[in-house]
Order: C-alpha cells, then sequence, then structure tokens
C-alpha cells in the first residue's frame, strides 16, 4: 500500500464480485453468466460501473476455473483486470484488494459490487459517493423494509414477526476507505470469521457504515423469477439510455 505522501489525490478504485454458482437460479450455468438482450449480468454490472465512475482500476473477480474462458472481458473493457477469486466472497474480495495494494494508499476509495445486480442506477451510484466522499469509513446502498417480516424454526412454524421498523435491505455498490476495507476483511478471514458482505466485516470493528436510500429495483438475481424481473426491468430502457 503506498503512503498517503506519495500521491495527494484520492483515486477510485473497484471490485465487481463475480464467483457466484447459480445453485439457486438452477439455470445450469453460473449466474453472473446469465444473459439479458444478449449480455451477461457480470457484463451489464461493468457497464454501469464504468459508466458511472472514473476508476482508477476496476478488479473482476472471478472462479479461478473461468479465467480462460472471461479473458474476452479485458478486450471489451480496457480498464479491467481479471483475478482469480477464493472460496467464499470474503476471500474473494480480498484476492481482489491484494491486488490493488501496490497502487493504492488508505484513503482511496474501494467500491464493491456484486455482479448478479445488474440493474443498479448510475444516478444511485452517485448518490452513493456524494453522500460518503467526507467519511473517514465508507457507506452502502439500500432501502427500507417494507414487508412484515416472521422468524420461523426449522419446520417453517412462524415463532416471531420483527418490528421491521428500523430495518433496511443491504445492496451493493458498498463502497470504503481502502485501508479500512483490507483491515477488516483480513481480520475476518484470519478469525475465521463468515461475513456477508463488506460492511458487516467493518461493523464488526466498532466503525460506523452509512446507509443510502437506493431503487428497490436494484435486485440481486438469485431465483429464476429473478431473471424475469432484471429483464422487465431492462426493457423500460429501451431505445433510451442504459441505467
Amino acid at each position: 500500500m503506498k503512503s498517503e505522501n506519495q500521491k495527494s489525490e484520492t483515486n477510485y478504485f473497484g471490485i465487481v464480485a463475480a464467483g457466484g454458482s447459480g445453485a439457486r437460479v438452477s439455470s445450469g450455468i453460473a449466474k453472473q453468466y446469465l444473459e439479458i438482450n444478449g449480455q451477461s449480468l457480470l457484463e451489464i454490472s461493468i457497464s454501469v460501473l464504468i459508466n458511472s465512475v472514473n476508476f482508477t482500476k476496476l478488479i473482476v473477480v472471478i472462479p479461478k476455473s473461468d479465467m480462460k474462458k472471461c479473458c474476452y472481458l479485458k478486450e471489451k473493457f480496457k480498464q479491467i483486470e481479471l483475478v482469480p477469486g477464493g472460496n467464499t466472497r470474503c476471500e474473494s474480495v480480498f484476492e481482489g484488494l491484494r491486488f490493488l495494494n501496490s497502487m493504492s494508499k488508505a484513503n482511496d476509495w474501494c467500491m464493491v459490487h456484486d455482479a448478479a445486480r445488474p440493474c443498479v442506477q448510475k444516478k444511485d451510484i452517485l448518490g452513493l459517493i456524494d453522500e460518503v466522499k467526507d467519511s473517514n469509513t465508507g457507506g452502502i446502498l439500500g432501502a427500507p423494509v417494507i414487508d412484515t417480516l416472521k422468524k420461523v424454526d426449522s419446520d417453517n412454524q412462524i415463532k416471531e414477526t420483527i418490528d421491521r421498523a428500523n430495518l433496511w435491505k443491504a445492496f451493493t455498490p458498498q463502497m470504503f476507505r481502502y485501508g479500512v476495507l483490507f483491515e477488516s476483511l483480513s481480520l475476518a478471514l484470519k478469525n475465521g470469521v463468515a461475513v456477508s458482505d463488506e460492511s458487516q466485516a467493518i461493523e464488526r470493528m466498532g466503525k460506523c457504515v452509512h446507509i443510502v436510500r437506493g431503487s428497490s429495483e436494484n435486485i440481486k438475481v438469485t431465483y429464476p423469477e429473478d431473471v424475469n424481473k432484471a429483464e422487465l426491468f431492462f426493457s423500460g430502457f429501451e431505445n433510451k439510455d442504459a441505467p
């Protein structure tokens, strides 16, 4: 990692997490390679990030077994680097951070996005940046929970109703200072702590993470019906600029 006096300006780096298996989509292929209008979810997610942020470098973390098959992405997107991921999301994102270590400094920004969230909109990405740009830590996109939540047991019997008053759904992108993110994921891996997203790792360090309201259309393609939702989302942008 560069020292702060080696380079004064703040850089923006990006990491696209594309290591999903697609088991719940039941498509036979990993979900990041599912196509909408002739483009994979991975390609769409890369495109919206590149069209929204002037990244110094954008890292795309993919399964080791897919490195050869994804080489075409470097021809299509000149700004990216392909990095083989690990066995978990945390490991994969950390591999991306390790790749960036020699070119980044602690105060730089690192934006992490799920490849399976192609419906994120430029206005929300810019809104996230604007809201957290003066933070020493960073923040994430999300939206308040509007459905009634039930806690169930292993037999799907309802045990209680959860108060949703202060509950939000967490989305990506999630953007944090490089040094904070590197330290938090390093500690999580060292201690064998399973974290579901970058924010959780940083929360465990006792740091405050800001959540910024984003569009609920920013779904994560997880189940078969999510593919249909994403297709409907993009059908609304026909003959218009991409989101």
